[in-house]
């Protein structure tokens, strides 16, 4: 995996400034993924996210369609076999998201002409790529990115019907072009089979893809739970273990340990951007590191928020 040549010394101060709200954010300290703790709040600000997205928001003949869809997804992202994987992990996605756009707004004041700053396009499809990434969520499936992204498409679908069924009725899609729809919902479903092996397939160079720096920033959203501090992170790793408590323990710290220990082989760099790899990097290894040796000696990462019996 490359990472893009888009950060300049022209932008340190505020890169500095982003990598230490990263390594202190909230999120690097949050151990709660535990959604009914905090089920009103944490639904209005998600409700509030899915809204602006103009795909939706624009289509304000037909808000059924809309609520119907966010209520869809958070149903599945509550359901009872989901400990990691839940609308908390979506929540930590938005609010990393947000520390990179702050400073990325404070970055194209000072240098304009030499920032990845995210198209209007590509922020919304971070937006509808975290709500459907882990739409589809079965440990026993293999097809989860595929399952994701087809539900992701069916989503599309449904909205595309009802504004072509509208009084508007005329090549526009809520207020986009077919074209800016086609093109949202191909960056989307890439994003999604992303995530499958995390690794971005470059059919060009880096600085020929127009949407490279899209994807690297949803893949380091997504990869930086493996970032958190020491004791979040294996509250982590014991939330990955309840989601797989049909597997024998001796099983399981076998074949995690070995997945492991095969990816940071394999991954010499983690995180593709440079503000997250300066940020979360080598702590990401450390943490990974730490869990394959309890793996290796048999234990599993065991906390107050885990349910895991020894």
């Amino acid at each position: 995996m490359k990472m893009g040549a888009t950060d300049s010394s022209s932008s340190s101060s505020s890169s500095s400034s982003l990598v230490v709200a990263l390594q202190d954010s909230l999120v690097a300290h949050n151990t709660n993924f535990d959604a009914r703790l905090k089920s009103d709040q944490l639904r209005l600000d998600l409700l509030f996210r899915w809204m602006r997205c103009s795909c939706i928001s624009a289509n304000v003949l037909r808000p059924d369609i809309s609520m119907k869809w966010f209520d869809k997804l958070c149903t599945l992202h509550s359901e009872s076999t989901r400990h990691y994987h839940t609308l908390m992990h979506l929540e930590e996605i938005f609010l990393l998201l947000d520390l990179h756009q702050q400073a990325q707004q404070q970055q194209q004041q000072q240098s304009p002409s030499r920032l990845p700053i995210l198209s209007a396009l590509e922020e919304e499809a971070i937006v509808l790529a975290t709500f459907f990434h882990d739409a589809i969520y079965n440990v026993h499936s293999s097809t989860n990115e595929e399952d994701s992204a087809a539900l992701l498409e069916e989503f599309m679908r449904e909205l595309a019907a009802a504004a072509a069924s509208s009084h508007t009725n005329n090549a526009t899609f809520g207020g986009n072009s077919h074209s800016h729809h086609h093109k949202l919902q191909s960056l989307v479903v890439s994003i999604i089979l992303a995530t499958k092996h995390h690794q971005i397939q470059q059919q060009q160079p880096v600085d020929d893809d127009p949407h490279y720096h899209c994807m690297a920033l949803f893949l380091d959203l997504d990869m930086a739970v493996l970032g958190k501090d020491a004791r979040a992170y294996q509250v982590y790793a014991s939330l990955i273990r309840n989601e797989y408590r049909h597997v024998p323990q001796d099983v399981y710290c076998e074949k995690r340990a070995e997945i492991l220990t095969a990816f940071l082989q394999e991954q010499p760099q983690i995180f593709l951007t440079q503000a997250m790899t300066l940020a979360l990097e080598q702590r990401a290894r450390d943490n990974l590191a730490a869990e394959i040796e309890m793996l290796q000696r048999g234990q599993i990462p065991n906390t107050n928020n885990s349910e895991e019996e020894e």
